[in-house]
């Protein structure tokens, strides 16, 4: 799917921006696909295993950036020109800190098993409200923004959660924070 939509939104040679690299098949499939790729990301084990799948792949390792985006989206504006397209999953909030289950799981005719826990270091160290992940979101596009050519675009995967009893439609939200920023909406694919 990364490949297809880098492909429909970029010609070779374009750049891509991903910040928040964390799910970096972004930077494989631009490359692959003989475009130019600068990522940013704030957990190294991220970067470490984009360095092993290359060097496996014998794919050219692009610029990786480990460290917050919303320090180095600003430094990146003397140093690029523009940005062709943003391809990025955005973290979910919070999501990275709860458990994915509180009691025991189990798959069907298997034995039910602990809950797993994650050993990657959070998107963010500190506890936000929805509200709080949001406006950090919509600070971080809005810089990324800056760096997009004009009348480009902006490919953003994200899922809903369901979290503490109540349904959260994150796609919208993240939506409505994106037209804010002067985003205009050219599809939804679910």
């Amino acid at each position: 799917l990364c490949a297809d939509i880098i492909k429909v939104f970029t010609k070779e040679w374009d750049t891509v921006l991903d910040p928040f690299a964390w799910v970096w098949w972004s930077l494989i499939w631009a490359t692959i696909s003989k475009r130019k790729g600068l990522w940013i990301e704030l957990n190294n084990q991220w970067h470490d295993i984009y360095k092993e799948v290359c060097d496996l792949e014998k794919i050219k390792k692009e610029e990786f950036i480990v460290w917050d985006s919303n320090i180095e989206i600003e430094k990146l504006y003397k140093k690029w020109k523009k940005i062709d397209f943003i391809l990025t999953d955005v973290p979910y909030w919070n999501m990275d800190k709860l458990d994915k289950s509180k009691w025991k799981y189990k798959k069907v005719w298997e034995n039910q098993q602990d809950k797993k826990i994650s050993k990657l270091r959070a998107f963010n160290e500190k506890e936000q409200t929805k509200e709080e992940w949001l406006l950090e979101m919509k600070n971080i596009l809005k810089k990324s923004k800056k760096l997009l050519k004009e009348n480009w675009y902006i490919a953003v995967f994200i899922w809903d959660m369901y979290r503490n009893w109540e349904y959260h439609n994150l796609s919208w939200d993240l939506f409505n924070v994106l037209t804010k920023i002067w985003f205009t909406p050219k599809a939804n694919l679910i």
